[in-house]
C-alpha cells in the first residue's frame, strides 16, 4: 500500500509568496500611476496651495508658524503643509518632484494595506495559507489599482490624502500588535498608534475616520479581555476623531460652506446622496472613462435611474450586513465605516460644487480591508489533504487576481493622462459631462489663456456668460483676454460690467488701467492704478 504524502507548505515558502505578491504589486502600482510623473500643475487649487501661495514660499520660520495656524481653502492640514514646504525646498515649482512624492507614498499605501490586511487575516483566522495571501494581496491591489484612486494621485492638491492616509494605516498596523501578553510591547505600541493617528489627524480631517478602524481590530481581532482597560485604551483615538471633526468645521467655515445646504431642504439632500452613492457604485463596476468633476444638480428633486438604483444596492447591503451580522461581522462594519467616512462629503451634512469626487473614496475604501476576515476558507472531503487544497485554491486564485490587476493597471495608466494638464483635464470633464458648468468653462479658459491661446479663450469665457451671465470674474477673464487681442474698447466694457457686478476688485482696476495705457490716456490709467491701490490695501485690512 503506497504511502500517503500530505503537501504542507513551510513558513518560508508562504514568506517568499508574501515577498513576491508584495513587489508585484509594487511594480504594477508604479507601471499604472507613472505617467503622472510627465504630467503639469492644474488650476485647480495648485495655484492657491502651491504656485501662488507666499506663505509657503516664505522665510522657514514664518513658514512654519503658518501652517499651524492658517485655514487656507477651508482644511486644517499643518503637517500637510510642511510636507510641501519640504517639497519646495528640494524642487521649487517643479511638478515632476511633488508627483514623484505623490506616486512614492500611494505605493507605501499599497504595500501596507497588504501587509495590514495579512495581519488582520492571521488575527482573525489563526492561518497562514497562500489562498489567504491571495486574498489579501487582492483587497490591496483592488485599493491601489482601481481608476478612482488616480484623483489623488494624479492631483499635487490632493497629495494630503496620501499622507494622511499613510499615518493611518501605519497606525492600525502598529494597533494590531496590541496584546496583554506582553505588557511592555502593549505600550509601545499603543503609543505609537495613538502618536501616528495624531499625525494622520493633522495632515487630513478625513483620517479621524480611521478611528472607527482602531476600535473594531481591538473588538474584532485582538485576544484580549473587555473591561475598563479597554474603553482606557480606546478614548484617546476616540477623542482625537472627535476634536479633529469639530476642528474641520471650524476651518470650512472660513470659505462659507453654508451657502451651499441653506437653500436645500431635506428630501433634496437625501436625493443628492443617493444620486452620489449612485455614481460611486457605477466607478466600482464600470471604472472606465471616470469623469474628474462630478456637477452638483443643487436643489433638484428629480429622481434618475443612479438614485433608485443606489437606494436599491443600499438597503441590501444593509439587510445582508444585519442578516450575517453573527457570522460575518466583518461585513457591516465595513460598510458602516465607509459610510461614516462618506458622509460629510455626500450632500447630508456639506454639499461642495461637486456631487461626488474619487479623491472622497481613497480613504472611504480602506475600511473593506476587513474584510480579510470573513472565516472563508476552500477544503475538499478528504482531511489529509486539507492543506493541499488551500494551497491549490491560492494557485487558483492567482488567474483571475493577475488578470483583474492588469485590467485595473491599464484603466488607471489611462486615466492618469487626463490630469496631464489643465487644458486636458478640463476638455475631459466638459466631454464627460460637465458641458453645463459655467466654472470648468472658466477653468479652460484661463488654462487657454496661460497658453497664449487667446481665440479660444475668449470663445470658453463667452460660454460661460451664455450659461451665467452674472459671473463677474468670467467678465475679467474676458476683459484680459480681449485685451491681450487689441479690442480695447470691448475689454474696457467687460472689465467695467466685472466692476458692475463684483465691486472693489483690485484686478479689474490695474487691468483697466493697462487699457487706458494703450489708449494713449494716461490720467485715467493714473487714476485706475491708486483705485487698485485702495481697494488692495482696504482687502488686506479686512483679512488681518
Amino acid at each position: 500500500m503506497p504511502q500517503r504524502i500530505t503537501f504542507r507548505p513551510q513558513r518560508h515558502t508562504i514568506l517568499l509568496l508574501y515577498l513576491g505578491l508584495a513587489l508585484t504589486l509594487s511594480v504594477a502600482v508604479l507601471y499604472a500611476f507613472a505617467p503622472i510623473l510627465g504630467n503639469d500643475f492644474v488650476n485647480w487649487d495648485d495655484g492657491y496651495a502651491i504656485l501662488d501661495n507666499a506663505a509657503l514660499q516664505g522665510p522657514g520660520a514664518e513658514c512654519w508658524s503658518w501652517a499651524w495656524s492658517t485655514r487656507l481653502l477651508g482644511v486644517y492640514q499643518p503637517i500637510a503643509w510642511l510636507a510641501l514646504r519640504l517639497q519646495y525646498l528640494k524642487w521649487s515649482l517643479d511638478p515632476r518632484g511633488y508627483h514623484l512624492v505623490s506616486l512614492t507614498l500611494h505605493t507605501v499605501n499599497a504595500s501596507l494595506a497588504f501587509l495590514l490586511a495579512w495581519r488582520l487575516r492571521h488575527l482573525a483566522t489563526a492561518r497562514r495559507d497562500a489562498a489567504d495571501l491571495w486574498l489579501c494581496c487582492g483587497l490591496a491591489a483592488f485599493f491601489a489599482l482601481h481608476p478612482a484612486r488616480v484623483e489623488a494621485v494624479a492631483w499635487v492638491s490632493c497629495q494630503p490624502y496620501l499622507l494622511c492616509t499613510t499615518f493611518a494605516l501605519l497606525s492600525c498596523l502598529a494597533y494590531s500588535f496590541v496584546s496583554d501578553i506582553a505588557k511592555q510591547r502593549t505600550r509601545v505600541f499603543w503609543c505609537l498608534s495613538l502618536i501616528l493617528f495624531i499625525c494622520s489627524c493633522l495632515t487630513k480631517a478625513t483620517g479621524a475616520y480611521l478611528a472607527g478602524a482602531v476600535l473594531a481590530i481591538d473588538y474584532r481581532c485582538l485576544p484580549q479581555r473587555r473591561g475598563i482597560g479597554r474603553a482606557v485604551r480606546l478614548a484617546p483615538f476616540l477623542s482625537v476623531g472627535l476634536a479633529t471633526m469639530a476642528v474641520a468645521v471650524w476651518a470650512r467655515s472660513l470659505i462659507g460652506t453654508e451657502i451651499f445646504t441653506k437653500h436645500l431642504t431635506i428630501d433634496e439632500r437625501l436625493l443628492q446622496a443617493l444620486k452620489a452613492i449612485g455614481l460611486y457604485l457605477r466607478q466600482i463596476v464600470l471604472p472606465e472613462a471616470l469623469s474628474p468633476f462630478q456637477p452638483l444638480t443643487s436643489g433638484s428633486s428629480e429622481v434618475d435611474g443612479s438614485m433608485v438604483t443606489a437606494a436599491i444596492v443600499l438597503m441590501l447591503c444593509i439587510w445582508s450586513a444585519w442578516r450575517l451580522r453573527r457570522r460575518w461581522p466583518a461585513l457591516g462594519v465595513c460598510l458602516g465605516l465607509s459610510l461614516v467616512a462618506l458622509a460629510p462629503t455626500l450632500g447630508l451634512v456639506k454639499i461642495a460644487d461637486t456631487v461626488a469626487a474619487d479623491r472622497y473614496t481613497y480613504i472611504a475604501i480602506l475600511p473593506f480591508l476587513g474584510l480579510c476576515t470573513v472565516p472563508w476558507t476552500l477544503t475538499l472531503r478528504s482531511p489529509a489533504r486539507k492543506q493541499a487544497s488551500r494551497y491549490m485554491a491560492g494557485c487558483i486564485l492567482a488567474i483571475p487576481l493577475l488578470i483583474g490587476l492588469w485590467a485595473l493597471a491599464h484603466l488607471s495608466r489611462s486615466q492618469c493622462l487626463i490630469w496631464r494638464d489643465s487644458v486636458t483635464l478640463w476638455t475631459t470633464a466638459i466631454a464627460r459631462g460637465a458641458q453645463d458648468e459655467a466654472a470648468v468653462h472658466n477653468n479652460l479658459g484661463t488654462a487657454y489663456g496661460v497658453k497664449g491661446q487667446w481665440p479660444e479663450a475668449e470663445g470658453e469665457f463667452r460660454e460661460v456668460l451664455r450659461l451665467q451671465p452674472n459671473y463677474g470674474l468670467a467678465y475679467l477673464n474676458l476683459g484680459i483676454t480681449l485685451h491681450r487681442q487689441g479690442q480695447l474698447q470691448a475689454a474696457k466694457e467687460a472689465l467695467e460690467h466685472a466692476l458692475i457686478l463684483v465691486g472693489d476688485l483690485p484686478q479689474a482696476a490695474v487691468q483697466l488701467g493697462r487699457v487706458a495705457m494703450d489708449q494713449k490716456d494716461v490720467p485715467e490709467a493714473e487714476r485706475r492704478f491708486k483705485q487698485a491701490q485702495e481697494w488692495q490695501r482696504s482687502i488686506e485690512g479686512r483679512a488681518n
